[in-house]
């Protein structure tokens, strides 16, 4: 273990070795707007060995009241090596592996390497994709959404059949529509990324993660966790996928 993370107070449910798993460690953080920023910032900082940064983008000056790390001199510069360069100077060591594509069907295997995936999209062509992926490559994957003043959380487990997956919750809803179009308060963003980098945590240190699926207001405020069901009938995991 580096020096950074042997002299820090070790808290309880982590643990030295704890410490050790996050280190060897490769999460795949899809999208790096709002969520994506931020939950990065927080794995680095948190010990995450290694980030696989996924990002077609580019840097806008609207982006800079949610997605932290980004500043003036980055726009019109690409998202993943602009974030990139901000991780690197909290962590010299942190193991950074940037992809510049969009994700689709023929490119998902780009994240084989990844023990686990965080969707930290906004669009839901996109959402669903990762849904299948995850499932036929049995990952765990942290899905989390944020829009104005709410946002809500779920985690995908292939391994438990019975489990809901993404595609459960999500199919027939109508898109997504982006912060951009809508707006969304940064404090929103951040307790967001809060909870998905926490389940992510808990997720690679093999702990019990939040069975259903978290939903929250920062105004009210308010946070429920909401018992979701398996579709029989579900394309992505049914019994006539």
């Amino acid at each position: 273990m580096s020096d950074r993370y042997s002299r820090q107070t070790i808290i309880p449910e982590i643990g030295e070795k704890g410490q050790r798993i996050l280190k060897n460690s490769v999460v795949a953080i899809v999208g790096c707007g709002g969520l994506g920023t931020n939950v990065a910032e927080i794995l680095v900082r948190a010990g995450v060995g290694t980030l696989i940064l996924v990002e077609y983008d580019t840097v806008e000056l609207s982006n800079l009241q949610r997605q932290t790390l980004y500043e003036e001199a980055d726009i019109g510069k690409p998202k993943a090596d602009a974030l990139a360069l901000h991780l690197r100077r909290i962590d010299s060591d942190a193991g950074l592996v940037i992809i510049k594509e969009r994700i689709d069907e023929d490119g998902v295997g780009l994240l084989d390497d990844a023990d686990l995936l965080l969707d930290c999209t906004d669009n839901l062509r996109t959402r669903l994709v990762l849904n299948g992926y995850a499932l036929k490559a049995k990952k765990r994957m942290v899905f989390c959404s944020a829009q104005g003043m709410n946002g809500m959380l779920y985690v995908v487990d292939p391994a438990k059949k019975a489990r809901a997956c993404l595609a459960c919750i999500l199919s027939g809803r109508k898109p997504f529509k982006t912060p951009g179009e809508t707006g969304v308060l940064g404090t929103t963003v951040r307790m967001a990324a809060s909870l998905q980098a926490t389940e992510a945590i808990k997720l690679l240190l093999e702990q019990p993660y939040t069975d259903g699926l978290i939903s929250f207001d920062v105004w009210k405020p308010r946070l429920d966790t909401l018992k979701v069901m398996k579709r029989k009938d579900c394309a992505a995991c049914g019994r006539h996928r």
